[in-house]
Formats: C-alpha cells, sequence, structure tokens
C-alpha cells in the first residue's frame, strides 16, 4: 500500500488537488469483484473454522493487491499509455488469481501465488516508471519497486519448499509487503495522496465487497422457489446489509487520514477487517436463506459466520472511531463495541430458532445499533471516524 507523503498536488501541478476517482479506476474495480466473490464462495462452500482460515489466507492477498494499486494510482497521474496498460495488465492477474481461488481452496496454490507475484511485477515495473518520470519523489517510488520486488522473490520462492513450510514463508511474504511502505514514506516529506480521494477509493471497495451480500440475496431467493421463509430471511437479509451501507457512508470517516503517518497506517491497513467483516457477512446471508428455504435448523458454525460477519464489521469501525476519538470510552465505540457483542452471543444461543427469524433478529440489532449511534451523532457530533 502507497502512503505516500506529500499532498500531490503539491509536488505534481498537473494534477487536480481533489481527484475523483477515475473511469480507469472503476473499470479496474469491476474485476475485483469477481476475486472478492472467488474468496466468499470458498467460505461459504465450507462453513466451518477451516473454511474460515481458507477464507482470509485467500482474501488477505486480494485485499493487498487492491490497496498497491490504490495507493500507487493515487500517488502520481494515471494519464498516459504506459498506465492504461499496466492497469489492463494488473486486472488480467487479478482474474487470473480469481479462476485459480478454487484450486487454492483444494490445497493447490501455486496458480493463485503466481497471478499475485505477477500482480506484484506490474506494479513494481510502474512504480520504476515513476521513479524516472519524477525525480523529486525517485527515493520514495524505487523503495517501493524495491520492497515489492523482494516480497515477490519471497512469495514465489514458497512454491519451492516444502508443504508444511509455506506458512511461515507466506508470513514473511505477507510481512514484507506491509512494511514496505512505511520504509518508503520515510524518504517523503508531507502526504502524496489526496485526502478526498482515498476515501472515496476506499469508499468504492466496500461498495464492492458489501455487493457480496446484495449477490447472495439474489442468489439465495433464485434458488429457494419463493418459499415464505427464505423470503423472510432475504428480506432481513437485505435490511442488514442496508444497514451495514449506512453505518459506512452516513458520517465522513477518515480524519485520521490527516493526523499523520501512523494514523494514516491505521485507517488504511485496519480497513481490512472492516472489509472481512462484510464479505463474511454476505456469506451468512446466503446460508440463513439456504437453510430457511431447506426447513432444517441452522448450525452453531452458520450462525456465527452471519453473527459473526456483522461483529468483526462494527468492532472494527469502534477501533477505527477510538482511534479517531483518542479514547475507547467515546459513546458511539461503546455502542459499535456492545453491538458485536451481543451480535456473538445471539450466534452462540440461537440454536433453537428457526433460520428466517434468526436473520431477522440479527438484522434487528443492527438497526438498533445505527439509530443509537444516530442518536449520538445528532447530540454530540464530534469526532466522525
Amino acid at each position: 500500500m502507497s502512503t505516500p507523503i506529500a499532498r500531490i498536488s503539491d509536488v505534481i501541478p498537473s494534477v487536480e488537488p481533489e481527484r475523483r476517482a477515475s473511469w480507469l479506476e472503476l473499470f479496474f474495480d469491476l474485476c475485483f469483484v469477481v476475486a472478492v466473490g472467488a474468496v466468499a464462495q470458498t467460505l461459504h462452500g465450507n462453513p466451518s473454522l477451516a473454511g474460515l482460515t481458507t477464507f482470509v489466507a485467500l482474501f488477505v492477498p486480494v485485499w493487498w493487491a487492491w490497496l498497491e494499486y490504490a495507493w500507487y494510482a493515487t500517488s502520481f497521474p494515471e494519464e498516459g499509455l504506459a498506465n492504461r496498460l499496466g492497469a489492463f495488465a494488473a486486472m488480467l492477474a487479478i482474474l487470473a488469481m480469481a479462476a485459480r481461488v478454487g484450486s487454492a481452496s483444494d490445497g493447490d496454490p501455486s496458480g493463485f501465488i503466481v497471478g499475485f507475484v505477477v500482480f506484484h511485477v506490474i506494479v513494481v515495473l510502474l512504480f520504476l516508471r515513476a521513479a524516472r518520470l519524477y525525480p523529486e519523489r525517485h527515493d520514495f517510488a524505487l523503495r517501493y519497486a524495491i520492497g515489492f520486488s523482494l516480497a515477490a522473490s519471497v512469495w514465489l520462492g514458497s512454491l519451492a519448499v516444502p508443504e508444511e513450510m509455506r506458512p511461515w514463508i507466506w508470513a514473511a511474504a505477507l510481512l514484507i509487503d506491509l512494511v514496505n511502505p512505511a520504509v518508503a514514506v520515510q524518504s517523503v516529506r508531507g502526504m502524496t495522496y489526496d485526502v478526498s480521494h482515498i476515501p472515496e477509493r476506499y469508499g468504492l471497495f466496500t461498495l464492492i465487497v458489501l455487493g457480496e451480500a446484495i449477490i447472495a440475496v439474489a442468489r439465495g431467493t433464485s434458488e429457494a422457489e419463493w418459499n415464505p421463509a427464505a423470503v423472510t430471511a432475504a428480506l432481513a437479509g437485505f435490511v442488514l446489509a442496508v444497514v451495514i451501507w449506512m453505518a459506512y457512508f452516513a458520517h465522513p470517516h477518515a480524519e485520521l487520514l490527516e493526523r499523520g503517518r501512523l494514523a494514516a497506517f491505521v485507517w488504511g491497513y485496519g480497513h481490512i477487517f472492516v472489509w472481512a467483516g462484510i464479505a463474511i457477512t454476505g456469506v451468512g446471508i446466503e446460508l440463513a436463506i439456504e437453510a430457511a428455504e431447506a426447513g432444517h435448523g441452522f448450525p452453531l458454525a452458520e450462525r456465527l459466520i452471519l453473527c459473526g460477519g456483522p461483529a468483526l464489521y462494527v468492532a472494527s469501525m469502534a477501533l477505527l472511531r477510538a482511534a479517531g476519538a483518542g479514547h475507547i470510552t467515546d459513546r458511539v465505540v461503546l455502542i459499535r463495541l456492545g453491538t458485536a457483542i451481543v451480535s456473538l452471543v445471539v450466534g452462540f444461543l440461537g440454536g433453537g430458532l428457526a433460520p428466517e427469524l434468526f436473520t431477522v433478529i440479527v438484522a434487528a440489532i443492527a438497526i438498533a445499533a445505527g439509530l443509537a449511534i444516530s442518536a449520538v451523532w445528532r447530540t454530540a457530533p464530534a469526532v466522525t471516524t
């Protein structure tokens, strides 16, 4: 993730002070709709702790790939044939990763990792080009290129070691990826990203992940023959998605980006938990609709997916809010953390409930939390994270 640092308009006059998402960026994001959907289906096919582990292992590289390009694209002007060709090549790499998600979940990660390495190589080439074109940030771009090259080498090298050692190599490669931006930004003063552009890009990725929940509603009802139980679960699932959307977009939430490097990293990296929670919620909604249609009980693992997704989402939003407020006793933080706890308790204790009723209760908890938080913001709209 390029958490660059000098407002781009201060360095390159040809760029507008406040960038908006371009058509190229929106086109680029479409490929991640496919990738996120493919990863979510691995959890749907195996709603268990092992399935969750696989989901996380595949979701993290997809998330990081998006961050790699998104922060590069906001750090440098995107015009020019080379940049467009780089974006198109990166899109193909993501589609290749999405196509190999199934094989990776079955124990053969080679194709997925090769696609991820190719994505790294493309971003490295883009940063090398930027280092040549913008000498005032040569060191910044070069550090990115070197760090991502090293990470790509480790990712690729993991395929040559025994299978039992691979998770440790992957952890090392991911650590290099995560640390690389912190190293790169030391070569520049200020911010190289536009404070209005990055929140918009993050908002668009939030919509991509939230789209999985909407697709789950449509997919579940299309196979459920519209029986009342399935329709009830679907409507409750849709309401849950709407509440999540409102909770994310109803108030500004990116002021941490203006508080310095560490705060920007907390905000930028912290969204992995926000997005993972939303994606897991979508899987839980689909499982609930299917269980309601079949007329059988709702197993604990599936209940925890439906409750755990919103709990992870709202807890992550609480921690981001706490970072912005400077303390954990902020009322919005407490409401969000309380909502996460209540959701998990319902997941553990709701074994006797029909799937459709269980989904209605989860949606009702989300609505109640949303109303409580809205009341707080109306009376004390101090910190908006």
